[in-house]
């Protein structure tokens, strides 16, 4: 619902900016949140807990105070209606209504977009692959005989570099698209996901293949280039349906993230295991699984085609 929000009053150019921005919020807040937790740990296991569920709430009744992006919305017209014709209907009918009245409108969206639905189905991969970053830590230690706090040292590298990507790299080359190269916001986004996709094929494959700390901290590093590639296949998600469509969009989308999520785990799990078993370059198995990921990902939005006569090439500079 935050890039909903976003999306419903950042213009479509800046957009994918303001979504890197948000992404290396997220980014940074983990970084912090680790160090901090793992120090309340030594004072007491419950201590991580109960700070976390603070700031939950907190969080959460901010929200009340959010201004609405949305001022006038047909939809929303719509649903007020519904909500009248159903007064006096209990509590149970009205949220029966109302859930599978959402389920038939992301039907039909999905039905009446299949361009779109193909485009979201990048993000299941994309989301499988980048799940190895969560393995990194253990592959270190398994692979080059790191200590935990040396491996947690070096991976900083790699958040590092997707601060610098997410904050600096892709702003600029967004600036370069859209004021020097005369590129519509829309073509930007796709043609910048696209060679994020084949950046984050590198970098998997890179590490995979380092026999060494050296050519693994260059893989780090290459991998933090693709850093951007949901934030801009969330922006081009956004630009390219109604605005009306916004909320049903980054709806599907956090829906294709949890697939994503939901599968990663054991398939990486099990291919580390597989990979440990094996031993020698054997152990960089996982990193060749999400290469293969990547490369379903890159692959589907290297045949996705903007709809509505907007073209990917270059157009001429204003």
């Amino acid at each position: 619902m935050l890039y909903t929000a976003v999306a419903d009053v950042v213009p479509a150019a800046e957009r994918a900016t303001v979504f890197f921005q948000l992404t290396a919020f997220f980014l940074t807040s983990e970084m912090v949140a680790g160090p901090i937790g793992g120090a309340m740990l030594t004072w007491d296991p419950w201590l991580p807990l109960l700070v976390a569920l603070a700031l939950l709430i907190v969080g959460n009744l901010s929200y009340f105070v959010f201004p609405e992006t949305l001022h006038v919305h047909h939809r929303k017209a719509t649903g007020e209606a519904q909500d009248a014709d159903g007064e006096g209907a209990s509590g149970a009918a009205k949220l029966w209504r109302k859930a599978r009245n959402g389920l038939a409108e992301v039907w039909d969206f999905v039905l009446g977009n299949q361009k779109l639905a193909f485009l979201m189905m990048s993000l299941v991969f994309v989301v499988l692959g980048r799940f190895v970053g969560e393995i990194l830590l253990q592959y270190a230690t398994d692979r080059y005989h790191w200590s935990w706090s040396f491996a947690s040292m070096v991976l900083a590298i790699r958040n590092a570099g997707s601060l610098v990507t997410l904050l600096v790299l892709l702003p600029v080359a967004s600036w370069l698209c859209t004021q020097r190269l005369g590129m519509a916001s829309v073509a930007k986004d796709l043609w910048l996901a696209r060679w994020s996709a084949v950046i984050m094929i590198v970098g998997c494959l890179l590490i995979a293949a380092a026999g060494n700390g050296v050519l693994f901290s260059m893989g780090l590093v290459w991998f933090a280039l693709g850093s951007g590639i949901i934030s801009l296949i969330r922006s081009l998600l956004n630009a390219l349906v109604e605005e009306h469509h916004v909320g049903t969009v980054n709806a599907l989308v956090s829906f294709m993230d949890n697939i994503g999520l939901t599968a990663a785990g054991p398939l990486l799990a099990k291919s580390l295991s597989i990979g440990l078993n094996l031993g020698g370059a054997w152990i960089g198995l996982p990193f060749l699984f999400a290469a293969l990921m990547f490369s379903f990902s890159s692959a589907i939005l290297w045949t996705f085609r903007l709809p509505n006569g907007r073209s990917t090439t270059v157009e001429p500079p204003c």
